[in-house]
């Protein structure tokens, strides 16, 4: 699965409650890719890391990384 920054992405919460949830149920399953980075100062867990966003206009991003997130699994929804 190859992601490029403006890809749509689905996030989905790895467990049936608790952050990752409530983040699903604020701001909505999809979030567009805004950057790619190989790595984040905040983990010593390698990329990539994704930061995006709500394409809804509500400002809040994340960072999530592709292959070990441990709050969501990542899936490409476009190309």
């Amino acid at each position: 699965m190859t992601i490029e920054v403006g890809d749509t992405v689905k996030l989905t919460a790895r467990k049936k409650g608790g952050p990752a949830k409530n983040v699903l149920i604020i701001f909505g399953d999809l979030m567009v890719v805004e950057r790619i980075k190989d790595s984040v100062l905040f983990s010593p867990k390698p990329g990539p890391w994704l930061l995006v966003t709500c394409d809804v206009g509500s400002g809040h991003c994340r960072w999530i990384n592709v292959e070990d997130d441990r709050l969501f699994t990542v899936e490409k929804v476009n190309g």
